[in-house]
């Protein structure tokens, strides 16, 4: 799989998680437990960076009448 990926483009990383802007990845199973520290931290980089600093509309509404 390795080759195939690497022929098409793709960077390879040999780690138990990987964070490239928005997404994180890993290698197995096993490697989950990095993959949730991963992204819990890359949560809380993104937390508030909303592009137009506003929040979910839909969150606000939530409660309101129809």
């Amino acid at each position: 799989v390795k080759q195939d990926l690497e022929k098409a483009g793709a960077h390879w990383v040999d780690e138990k998680a990987v964070v490239d802007r928005n997404w994180v990845s890993s290698r197995t199973p096993e490697d989950i437990p990095a993959f949730n520290a991963a992204f819990k931290e890359m949560l809380i980089q993104c937390k508030g960076q909303h592009p137009d600093g506003a929040r979910d509309s839909s969150a606000s509404s939530a409660g309101k009448g129809a």
